[in-house]
């Protein structure tokens, strides 16, 4: 708890120095929607283990891979070849699963059908610090032509704290509808970040000064994820389970500045 503080406490010194100083740079807000595949080796193992109740659910294709994410930024031109700031992103993956069965009543001489999803969500929410390193500025894009004045090359790290939870929920739909919620398993764990951002600045900046594609590769990785009273999912070996958010990313980026 005191390092998740301290770790907060200096992202809101570096945001409130970054504000103090912004009219002396250029401020960006800069916006990413991505897609990848994720490595979940772990999970993945886990939905066909015979530890895993719900296992016989899923068939041999079913997997948790691919993510979607949405990451947004603040950054500050501190010096003419480098950007500093702060990110925040969310990104989530899931399956589900339609069951169907059927159940004879010898009373009433019927059978009743019986249908619920079951659903498994990942879900990922990072916050941090960002350094920025602008090729643009120093290869002195602004003095070439006219296509590459325009042109914007920055290679990104960023580094932080992520938050990942894995829930699982039964959904009834036929004879009546409910849920229940199944298990809800979290972890808190450090994420790191590099990627290369390609944008190019708009001739009429009416609300978006650049557009582009962002790649790169994440690094985050949890820790053992355990539920509210520190109950871990085990393996049938007795490994722990994880949730591993880590690959490669490829997604539009927008940016907001002056």
């Amino acid at each position: 708890m005191k390092k998740t503080i301290s770790f907060y406490g200096a992202l809101l010194l570096m945001f409130i120095h970054i504000s103090t100083f912004a009219q002396k740079g250029k401020l960006d807000f800069n916006f990413t929607y991505s897609s990848q595949q994720a490595r979940m080796s772990v999970i993945n193992e886990f939905l066909h283990d015979q530890n895993f109740e719900k296992a016989t659910l899923f068939t041999e294709n079913s997997y948790l891979q691919k993510c979607n994410k949405i990451q947004g930024q603040i950054d500050y031109q501190c010096a003419k070849y480098i950007n500093i700031g702060v990110f925040t992103s969310y990104q989530n993956t899931g399956l589900i699963v339609n069951h169907q069965f059927f159940v004879f009543d010898p009373l009433e001489n019927s059978t009743t059908k019986y249908a619920y999803d079951y659903q498994l969500m990942a879900n990922n929410i990072s916050c941090g610090i960002s350094y920025s390193i602008l090729y643009h500025e120093i290869f002195n894009f602004r003095n070439k032509s006219n296509f590459l004045k325009r042109c914007i090359i920055k290679n990104v790290f960023n580094w932080g704290l992520a938050f990942s939870t894995l829930r699982s929920a039964q959904i009834g739909i036929m004879p009546m509808k409910y849920e229940l919620n199944e298990f809800d398993f979290r972890s808190m764990h450090l994420n790191g970040d590099i990627s290369v951002n390609l944008n190019y600045e708009l001739i009429n900046k009416i609300f978006l000064s650049s557009v582009g594609i962002r790649f790169g590769y994440q690094f985050n990785k949890s820790g053992i994820i355990k539920n509210i009273i520190g109950q871990t999912l085990l393996l049938s070996n007795d490994r722990s389970v994880n949730l591993d958010f880590s690959g490669v990313y490829l997604g539009l980026n927008f940016s907001i500045g002056k």
